[in-house]
């Protein structure tokens, strides 16, 4: 079980290059997706892929409240988005707010 728990951390280090499960995957060195989705699931009890989207959506809110001032363009490449509007539906996917709900909540400290 310590590699799949180790696999949380990889995930957090390369959060701005991995995007899918199967980079996760290749990233810990499973050559089955299928494989790596069924340990995860299994100690995690959530998708892998739910998984990627929650750490995603905490770095963003991280770098939102850390980087009042940086221009959302900037941040959007630092995390490995193609562009701002790639990052803004990200977020409105993901939490259905915009990205300055998203900025104001993250400076109240929810």
């Amino acid at each position: 079980m310590k590699e799949i728990e180790l696999a949380l951390d990889v995930l957090v280090e390369n959060i701005t290059s991995i995007h899918t499960v199967a980079e996760w995957a290749e990233e810990m060195g499973y050559e089955s997706e299928k494989y790596f989705t069924r340990k995860i699931r299994a100690h995690y009890k959530k998708s892998p892929y739910k998984i990627i989207v929650e750490k995603r959506v905490q770095r963003v809110k991280e770098e939102l409240k850390n980087s009042p001032e940086e221009i959302l363009f900037s941040i959007a490449l630092d995390l490995g988005f193609c562009d701002n509007n790639a990052l803004y539906k990200f977020i409105k996917r993901h939490t259905g707010k915009t990205h300055s709900q998203l900025k104001w909540e993250s400076e109240m400290g929810e």
